[in-house]
């Protein structure tokens, strides 16, 4: 999701839903844990010196953290499979400044480690990441029977299309009762807001990891406790509800939509945020909109049963939102903003080598943005650039100088778009209803549509348009809505990878991108193995290597992959490079070894059990009898489920029962008990016998 700040903000306005869990906690039971895996795969591959120490600390995690979040139902662990082309774009433009950042540390230090750039769906990595992680399944219900011999571990590999928090809200719809239990595992807080769009559940909690305490506190050889030791905390979905139900009473089903837009406003990973505004200046004009006495009052952001917006509301909206401060945006506003940063990162630059004084390289640093900041808000351009961009270089190639690709032509078919509109307001807004549709449906409405424009409107500029388009056409707006399939692995690869990061393409593309350089482009030979369009496709390749993926669309990409022969393709490469569903585990119950439920393609692998991912993990004998694989189908056409429900999360239109107040209405709380040391019991005893001794 990648709702930048948000977890800061929450902390900060709602601490009574926050439970802070270190390794004293006791263990708590929950119906279902559900991971957001790729959060921890990240988590264990930026301390993580080779692969094998990668395996051994993300093992470590599940661990962890599966001591203290005890499953009595289920396990969904979710890896991210191909995802939208709207976050596809958001993570080219994030790959490639990551790409640069690990050039110039390789330059400086020569480090073996866990490459950032391959944690991607379709890489070799991640399809041994998921043939580690179902090893490690199997073991763990083989070793702990006794506690898992009720409890199914379901895996959602990075084949599978979506991503991996928006498979857990889908495997939420389709397999969890409402009077369960969740946990979602992560280390994002934003997680949160996928709690608020999805009312089936109740009991819904976030576990969010603290990654700076637990890399610090989880040393690769220590004691069994310091291994054992997690920092995080737990955030109540319900318990966040029902402190603002405090606010508006009986108004919790529609407030809690209206909060996910309002969230969304201040940018994630599919669309850059609303100019001008913060998460405390768009909930306190909510707040002061809902409770002033006037037309507002009783109405709402978004209006669930046309799943658009109230429009009269945005407006009133909107209009409290204006900032006198924040100008109309243009290039040249853009370029000198650039300048000024640029000048204020060389000279920090320069400062840090030793060839001008800090105080120096600070005072140019804060010269060149305050003449900036007088023109417009700094925050509001970090859309333009990327999240990291203030400590790297800005630059509008994509391509680094080593790289082999040359330079080739745009392709037919692609139009090219002079970029004169900097923003695009009634696309932001669908893209925003676009969003909110698949937080809810848990299932993406439309692959392949993205808000193309670098930067997003202001308040003034919604205003604006709101009164140009005033009328019936603004009832038209609704989330975009597609059947069409979501792309294959390695071709949702190719549109996310730099060029610099080619390598990690399979084989048969990587070629063509050696096709294409200058060493390889007079090797007729090679050029005949792949075919008469061998070069056509080849182009495709660098020019969508070299895009910044704004021009990259569903058929360019659709051109390439099937422009590649599929014997080209090594036996385990096919695995990576086709879409394929989720594989369920669980303990076979007494004699049911010829009874249990098994689909065909299950019972081809049930015999043959993952492989170790490390040798120090050989020593472990799985036997496939003792176990039940089977497939698990997800959604895989968007459900367009009902944006109407009540307060007890049954559906509105379906009961006709008077709703339940939520401050009445029961549910769980968790991590409130502590394990005590046997130290600290001898001390307590000493302390109470003294007591008895000299009352």
């Amino acid at each position: 999701m990648g709702i930048a700040g948000f977890q800061r903000w929450y902390l900060e306005n709602f601490p009574s839903t926050v439970v802070t869990v270190t390794g004293e906690s006791a263990p708590e039971h929950f119906d279902h844990v559900l991971f957001d895996l790729n959060q921890l795969i990240h988590l264990a591959a930026r301390v993580a010196r080779n692969r094998d120490q990668f395996f051994i600390r993300l093992f470590r995690w599940l661990d962890n953290i599966l001591r203290l979040c005890v499953p009595k139902k289920s396990v969904f662990i979710a890896f991210d499979g191909p995802a939208p082309l709207a976050k596809l774009v958001t993570q080219k433009r994030r790959r490639v400044l990551e790409s640069r950042k690990l050039h110039r540390t390789r330059k400086r230090k020569r480090r073996c480690g866990v490459d950032v750039l391959s944690l991607s769906p379709g890489t070799e990595l991640m399809q041994l990441t998921l043939q580690a992680v179902e090893f490690y399944v199997c073991s763990r219900l083989q070793s702990k029977r006794h506690l898992y011999q009720n409890v199914r571990f379901v895996v959602s590999g990075p084949t599978v299309p979506g991503e991996g928090e928006i498979k857990i809200i889908d495997y939420i719809h389709r397999y969890v009762d409402p009077q369960h239990s969740v946990v979602v595992i992560g280390s994002d807080a934003d997680l949160v807001v996928l709690g608020l769009a999805t009312q089936k559940v109740r009991n819904f909690f976030v576990f969010v990891i603290t990654p700076r305490a637990n890399m610090q506190d989880a040393p690769e050889h220590g004691t069994a406790q310091k291994r054992q030791a997690i920092s995080a905390i737990v955030i109540s979905v319900w318990q966040w509800i029902r402190v603002l139900d405090r606010f508006f009473p009986g108004e919790t089903p529609s407030l809690r939509l209206d909060l996910v837009v309002m969230l969304m406003m201040q940018g994630n990973d599919y669309l850059p945020k609303l100019r001008g505004t913060s998460f405390n200046s768009i909930w306190e004009a909510y707040k002061a909109l809902k409770l002033d006495k006037g037309p507002m009052r009783g109405k709402y952001l978004v209006c669930r049963e046309q799943r658009s917006f109230d429009w009269e509301f945005l407006y009133a909206l909107m209009k409290r939102l204006i900032n006198p401060l924040v100008p109309n945006l243009t290039k040249e506003l853009i370029e000198m903003y650039r300048e000024a940063s640029i000048r204020g990162q060389e000279a920090l630059r320069l400062a840090q080598a030793g060839n001008a004084p800090v105080e120096a390289s600070s005072s140019c640093e804060s010269e060149s943005k305050d003449s900036v900041e007088r023109n417009v808000h700094t925050s509001d351009l970090e859309d333009g650039t990327e999240p990291d961009a203030a400590h790297g270089e800005i630059s509008a190639d994509v391509t680094d100088p080593e790289d082999i690709l040359e330079k080739v032509d745009i392709p037919e078919g692609i139009s090219v778009d002079d970029d004169e509109k900097l923003y695009d307001t009634e696309e932001w807004l669908r893209t925003l209803l676009w969003a909110l549709a698949m937080y809810i449906d848990g299932f993406c409405p439309d692959f392949y549509h993205t808000y193309s424009r670098a930067y997003g409107p202001s308040a003034s500029d919604i205003v604006r348009w709101l009164k140009e388009n005033d009328g019936d056409p603004l009832l038209q707006l609704q989330p975009p809505l597609s059947v069409a399939p979501p792309l294959p692995p390695h071709a949702a690869l190719l549109a996310l990878v730099p060029a610099s990061a080619a390598r990690l393409l399979p084989q048969p593309i990587f070629k063509r991108v050696l096709l294409r350089s200058q060493q390889q482009v007079e090797n007729s030979e090679s050029a005949a193995e792949m075919g008469t369009n061998a070069d056509e496709t080849a182009k495709l390749i660098t020019f969508i290597l070299q895009d910044d993926g704004r021009r990259t669309n569903r058929s360019l990409l659709l051109r390439v992959v099937e422009g590649i022969r599929d014997d080209e393709y090594e036996e385990i490469e096919k695995h990576r490079t086709r879409l394929s569903s989720s594989v369920a585990f669980a303990l076979r119950q007494g004699d049911m070894s010829g009874n249990g439920r098994t689909c065909a393609s299950s019972q081809e692998r049930a015999p043959k059990l993952p492989e170790p991912p490390v040798q120090r993990f050989a020593k472990l004998s799985l036997s496939g009898a003792e176990f039940s694989i089977e497939g698990v189908q997800l959604t895989s056409t968007p459900p367009c489920r009902s944006w109407c429900w009540s307060t007890d999360g049954t559906e509105a239109r379906r009961t006709s029962k008077k709703a339940v107040p939520v401050q009445n209405l029961s549910y769980k709380r968790v991590f409130t008990r502590k394990i005590q040391s046997e130290r600290s019991q001898r001390d307590r005893k000493r302390i109470n016998h003294a007591t008895e001794r000299n009352p």
